[in-house]
């Protein structure tokens, strides 16, 4: 039986076009980066769009990992990142012309301390 490969040779190996280097590392991984993105991420459907985005995102950028930290820290950070982008992404957003106006202004009609310019100072 071949002797278990490091995690950075395993990315040596892959950036030289080795996929087969990079499924050993998506194997050795997935299940931790899936457990870190559904923490997060509380549903299941996000933590696997989350699992696929990580991978992808470390194959396009495995080139530039520059081995300043363990794989681990470095898949697991990404990871992270992207969780938090689809917890970004399911958040509402208000578009500014469905917003209503008040009925009533909300300075209750005193409009003498409004500036109409901003260089002019506010009179009380």
């Amino acid at each position: 039986m071949p002797a278990r490969s490091s995690d950075s040779r395993l990315v040596k190996r892959a950036v030289h076009g080795d996929r087969a280097a990079f499924d050993e590392l998506v194997v050795r991984h997935r299940d931790r980066v899936w457990a870190i993105a559904l923490r997060m991420c509380r549903d299941r459907d996000e933590a696997e769009d989350v699992l696929q985005e990580t991978f992808i995102a470390a194959w396009r950028a495995l080139d530039r990992f520059g081995g300043r930290s363990e794989v681990t820290t470095w898949l697991y950070r990404i990871a992270v990142n992207k969780s938090h982008d689809a917890i970004a992404r399911r958040r509402p957003t208000t578009v500014l012309d469905e917003l209503t106006e008040p009925a009533e202004p909300v300075d209750g009609g005193d409009r003498r301390h409004v500036s109409r310019r901003s260089s002019e100072p506010c009179r009380p």
